[in-house]
């Protein structure tokens, strides 16, 4: 122990000086001086010694703990310094890569970090440690700036990867750095817009689908119900399976109301079920006897091809062959005679078994058809050998004769013949047939027409129109003599009655037309002369009237009555001469129209290159306006440009049909969409939907004149009902939110009220319970009238902090007030009357001083009060208190406890019941409780 203390090494000398002296003497590569180096860096009480050690020892690790663990402030702040110092350098041979990397994952320093981020150069060398940080920081705005200014693609694809803001991936969509970038943040982005709208899009099509599924209850086709079912049963797993992006009530009710309503559709199949199989068993034997109608109609077109093959030496076999298929058709038939039937399969199966039963006959006469075909053949030769030079009458003849003959070989043969003879046949006389009936009908014809101009003749004459029949009878009488003799005279006696009639009207006409034609041609002329022309309408009635008046006249043959004919003709003509003049400039004005038509028409061709669709319709009205504008044209004009005019019109009214029909189809699927907004149940995105709507609705231009019309009526319809629904929730709402605020505002004034009167705290003891309620109605407020209404909540709330105090004030002064009274009139050993009154440690104290008999020391702790109150004592104790405020002084000094105010009362009340001269002493004491 005496040597120890003689030598000692220097580094565990006391002195500081002497061990950093030894500090140099220290080698690191002796395991007993490193060991001494670690004691003085961690543990020495000198920061000088330890940082000396620690700069010896020359370990980042080293630093770094002592950065982290050290007592000593400067010791500590020093290591980290050295610690930034080597984190910053990049060419450090103290701290290595590895050891880089590990203080930068396992740092918890996530200030240093941040500035490494942008300022270390070794940690932006390695992108996926600089990654590493940027997460472990986990900031938005450290993210977004290192994205913007040091992250490379694939660190800024992990970035955007992680992201998951909206805000933030549209900032770092502006500083991208290259076009994957740049696609990656507009997929993320669409991604999470994506999922933001799944719930409401899953809500839609699940309530769509329930929807359908319910409407399937009104039908009553079984098989459409199922296969139906089985569909949107499938489409709602499908909605189901990413039900987890919904709330918990919302899923929980989506899938109640599926299970409820798959659960009706079930028994409406149940109930359609029984029906449905009696139903499918009548197809079975629709179905049945559809096959057995076909085998046999393959059956009948083999045994009517052996029928045209009668000469074929292998018919009988092939009869027999036959013969058996027809058995096992009816066979077939008696089977599905046993199958559940309507009239309808048993009027089938009748006349299935009669047409084989037919047909068997068939079979059973062939050796018989021979003949039959042997006479039918020679008979169909007479006829077609019958000469085309015989007259019709005598062809009428030969073809009766032939005709009978062919009903009798129908009649007697056994077998029908086969289709190449009837054919044949028909045609053959048809074409005979047709050439009789022709002459017939035209002859007929001539007879009926004949007969009605005879007629017509003779009701003119007994009417009295003499004039007309005369000249309907020169028509009449060469339709007469042009008909055959025979024909003739079942009209002979009508013609020669008519004929003497004609000719005492041709005798009167003479008569008559004598005197009256001279007079009618001197009216004419004095038309003709007239200077002043009434309007040319009335002028063309005029003519027309004098024409008819000497028409009505007649011509009576003679040269006298050709020449008065002839100089009526050219009166008549004077007299019509201004309305042919008028008639000229019309056809003048009319050709102009001509020419403007086809003005138009070539403006229509070029509308057909018209590039701006949006306008074409405008423009195509346009010319449609100036067509109708046209004045008069030529009739013949007139049909032709009409022509010309809807063949130029053609192309751009194609063009503007396709467009109105793109339009129109658009309109129908928007016109779908806003009926299908009735089914949404969240009403403000209805709404929100149906104004997109209707944007996009006047984006599409006009749809045609018969849709567009219908379209917009069914189309506003739709929004109204969405709108309807918005306006009622807004009601409902505007309802409910007065009724809050109601009695948001009665409870209010009842608080206030409540707050005015209460004097105790009892007054108040519901006042929490009802704040509750004033806040919960808050809450159920839209946030807007919310804050508007939080003043008033707030306005209470102090207004109850005030009375709290107010109170509190109130009962401590009575409090001191009693204290002070009681204090006063405890004089001797017997306790104040008001000691129930004051607070039970005062109470206590008096209870266990009552016996004490007074003490001294109430004068020096009345003036300790008065001291640490800081308020002036009387002038005779200057002494005292100053004494006093010495050894106040003193305890500060030393640490002791200096009393407190509530201490000297306790310790002032503990002496006793009061003398005389302690009332003095109590009056100060009262100023001092009550400062």
């Amino acid at each position: 122990m005496i040597f120890d203390r003689f030598f000692k090494a220097k580094h565990l000398n006391s002195d500081p000086q002497v061990r950093l002296t030894a500090i140099a003497n220290l080698s690191i590569d002796k395991p007993a001086d490193k060991q001494a180096l670690h004691e003085l860096a961690f543990n020495d009480s000198q920061a000088s010694v330890s940082l000396a050690a620690l700069d010896k020892l020359n370990s980042f690790p080293l630093w770094l703990k002592s950065s982290e663990t050290a007592d000593n402030v400067k010791l500590k702040k020093q290591a980290h310094e050295r610690v930034l110092t080597e984190v910053n350098n990049p060419n450090s041979t103290l701290l290595t890569q590895a050891d880089f990397a590990s203080f930068v994952v396992e740092s918890k320093n996530i200030v240093l970090l941040e500035q490494m981020l942008f300022s270390n150069q070794r940690l932006q060398s390695n992108n996926v440690l600089a990654l590493a940080v940027l997460l472990k920081v986990n900031k938005q705005n450290i993210t977004r700036l290192y994205f913007k200014d040091h992250a490379n693609q694939a660190q800024q694809q992990v970035i955007v990867t992680r992201a998951e803001d909206l805000n933030e991936l549209s900032k770092m969509l502006k500083f991208a750095n290259n076009d994957v970038v740049t696609s990656a943040i507009d997929a993320k982005i669409e991604h999470l817009r994506e999922l933001a709208a799944l719930p409401i899009k899953l809500k839609q099509g699940s309530t769509l689908v329930i929807s359908k599924l319910l409407a399937l209850k009104d039908s009553g086709d079984y098989e459409r119900i199922y296969e139906n079912k089985q569909q949107l049963c499938q489409e709602f797993e499908q909605y189901k399976a990413q039900f987890n992006v919904l709330d918990e009530e919302t899923a929980l009710l989506l899938a109640e109301k599926y299970l409820r309503v798959n659960e009706s559709v079930e028994k409406r199949l149940a109930a359609l079920k029984e029906d449905w199989q009696s139903a499918n068993e009548l197809k079975l034997t629709t179905n049945a006897l559809s096959e057995i109608d076909d085998r046999f109609k393959q059956v009948k077109q083999q045994i009517d091809a052996i029928l045209e093959s009668i000469d074929d030496p292998s018919l009988l076999a092939q009869a027999k062959l036959l013969s058996n298929a027809l058995t096992d058709v009816g066979l077939d038939i008696d089977d599905a005679s046993k199958r559940p039937q309507t009239v309808a399969h048993k009027r089938t199966i009748k006349s299935l078994s009669g047409s084989i039963e037919t047909y068997q006959g068939f079979l059973n006469q062939l050796p018989n058809a021979r003949e039959t075909r042997d006479n039918a053949k020679a008979l169909l030769a007479q006829l077609q050998a019958v000469p085309e030079s015989l007259t019709n009458d005598e062809l009428a003849v030969v073809l009766k004769q032939l005709k009978n003959e062919w009903k009798q070989l129908i009649a007697s043969a056994s077998l029908p013949l086969p289709d190449a003879i009837l054919g044949a046949w028909r045609e053959t006389e048809k074409k005979y047939q047709s050439k009789v009936s022709a002459v017939q009908e035209e002859l007929k014809q001539q007879e009926k027409k004949t007969l009605g101009k005879l007629k017509t003749v003779q009701r003119m004459v007994n009417q009295g129109s003499f004039k007309p029949a005369l000249a309907t009878f020169k028509h009449a009488q060469k339709m007469y003599e042009a008909l055959p003799e025979k024909s003739q005279k079942g009209l002979s006696k009508l013609y020669a009655e008519l004929g003497e009639k004609a000719t005492e009207l041709q005798e009167l006409q003479a008569f008559i037309a004598g005197p009256r034609k001279p007079a009618l041609l001197d009216e004419v002329n004095a038309l003709a002369a007239q200077q002043n022309l009434e309007s040319i309408a009335d002028r063309v009635q005029s003519v027309k009237l004098f024409r008819a008046q000497w028409n009505e006249l007649g011509k009576l043959g003679t040269d006298e009555d050709d020449a008065l004919n002839k100089v009526f003709d050219e009166a008549i003509e004077k007299a019509f001469l201004p309305c042919r003049e008028y008639y000229g400039e019309q056809d003048k004005l009319r050709a102009e129209n001509a020419q403007l038509a086809k003005t138009i028409i070539d403006e229509l061709v070029a509308l057909h290159r018209h590039e701006n669709t949006a306008t074409l319709g405008r423009a195509l009205s346009a010319m449609n306006k100036k067509w109708r504008a046209l004045g008069n044209l030529e009739q013949g004009d007139r049909r032709n440009l009409q022509k010309a005019y809807l063949n130029a019109l053609k192309p751009t009214q194609l063009r503007l049909d396709t467009l109105y029909s793109e339009n129109l189809q658009l309109k129908q699927a928007l016109l779908k969409k806003a009926q299908q907004l009735n089914d949404v149940d969240d009403v403000s995105s209805a709404a929100e939907l149906a104004k997109q709507y209707q944007q996009q609705w006047k984006e599409i231009g006009f749809s045609g004149k018969q849709t567009d019309d219908g379209l917009w009526l069914a189309f506003r319809k739709a929004n109204d009902i969405v709108f309807a629904k918005v306006n009622q929730k807004r009601d409902a709402d505007a309802t409910g939110l007065a009724q809050v605020k109601t009695e948001f505002h009665d409870l209010a004034g009842t608080l206030t009220e409540q707050l005015s009167a209460a004097s105790e705290m009892k007054d108040l003891s519901d006042f929490d319970a009802n704040v509750n309620v004033l806040s919960q109605k808050l809450r159920d407020m839209p946030s807007r009238q919310a804050k508007t209404e939080q003043h008033k909540l707030d306005t209470i709330l102090q207004q109850h902090q005030v009375k709290q105090v107010e109170i509190e004030q109130h009962k401590n002064a009575a409090q001191w007030q009693a204290l002070f009274e009681a204090l006063a009139a405890w004089t001797d050993a017997s306790l104040p009357e008001n000691l129930a009154d004051l607070p039970n440690k005062y109470q206590q104290l008096i209870k266990s001083s009552a016996q004490n008999k007074g003490d001294s020391k109430r004068k020096e702790l009345t003036i300790q009060a008065e001291i640490i109150a800081d308020l002036p004592s009387n002038k005779a104790d200057d002494v005292e208190r100053r004494n006093l405020q010495l050894q106040l002084m003193a305890s500060r000094l030393e640490g002791t406890d200096v009393p407190i105010i509530a201490e000297l009362l306790a310790a002032w009340i503990s002496c006793g019941p009061l003398g005389k001269t302690d009332l003095a002493l109590l009056k100060r004491l009262k100023k001092v409780i009550l400062a």
